[in-house]
């Protein structure tokens, strides 16, 4: 997330994070619909809705782990002890990059005591390259999902035709989330790149433009405030997008692994 502060207000370029779980969820959700696990619910849709809630803090946090321990017992049991397994590896994955956004600066780009200093077009130039450079790295994670499953299916005594429904319900989600994970993946570019465009016309025009101690700006052009706040509005369009993609997609996930009992 970028903290916009004196900019307007607070702006994420952050909103990867439903990528993981809207692919994730999903794909978690259409196997577990495949089994119709036949015991009690148990509260791991409800761990993964509050995981995914936690993952919309205004700023990179880490989220905790799931409890690896299967409410239910017997084939549904198994079957979701994997699942907790394959989220918690999603999870770490999504922490890790937190964890690279934070490191790279992300809170402080769009800083404006920060982009007033001479040093700015130096320093926001590594900034935005260390954040596209994280978002490439983390964005074809998410391919690993299926295969932590399929490489512990083995693992599970159950039936080979169980175990066959099962791979077809993560082919299923896999089909119908990667496309939205994709599209979230593709809102993030856009978003590191807008928000490294912000900067440099703030930057480019510093000399328009004020900030007081409290963090309040004033503006010298019309212009220069009228194209600021245009910038603002599509940072926050962008911000939007990906909020709701992510949100489509972890509801269908969760649904249907309510469906399945889990």
């Amino acid at each position: 997330m970028m903290n916009v502060s004196g900019f307007g207000g607070k702006c994420r370029v952050g909103r990867k994070w439903p990528a993981y779980a809207a692919l994730a969820l999903g794909m978690a959700g259409h196997a577990a619909a495949a089994l119709a696990a036949d015991e009690p619910a148990t509260p791991l849709s409800a761990e993964l809705k509050d995981r995914y809630e936690q993952m919309q803090d205004d700023v990179p946090n880490r989220v905790p782990m799931l409890s690896l321990t299967p409410a239910a017992s017997g084939r549904a049991g198994q079957m979701e002890a994997l699942v907790r397994q394959c989220m918690n590896e999603q999870l770490q994955k999504r922490n890790d990059y937190s964890l690279e956004l934070q490191r790279a600066g992300a809170a402080v780009l769009l800083d404006m005591k920060r982009i007033r200093e001479d040093n700015a077009v130096e320093e926001s130039r590594t900034i935005v390259e260390n954040l596209r450079a994280a978002a490439q790295r983390h964005r074809y994670d998410m391919d690993a999902v299926p295969g932590c499953l399929e490489d512990n299916l083995g693992k599970l005594k159950l039936s080979k035709a169980a175990k066959k429904d099962f791979m077809r319900g993560v082919s299923a989600g896999m089909a119908k989330s990667r496309y939205q994970a994709e599209r979230i993946w593709t809102l993030e570019f856009a978003l590191i790149d807008q928000m490294a465009a912000a900067t440099q016309y703030l930057t480019a025009n510093k000399n328009y433009w004020s900030i007081d101690d409290s963090g309040r700006m004033a503006y010298a052009s019309p212009q220069v405030k009228a194209q600021a706040e245009s910038m603002l509005a599509v940072l926050g369009k962008l911000r939007d997008q990906q909020r709701e993609l992510g949100r489509q997609g972890v509801a269908n996930g969760l649904a249907n692994m309510r469906k399945a009992g889990m």
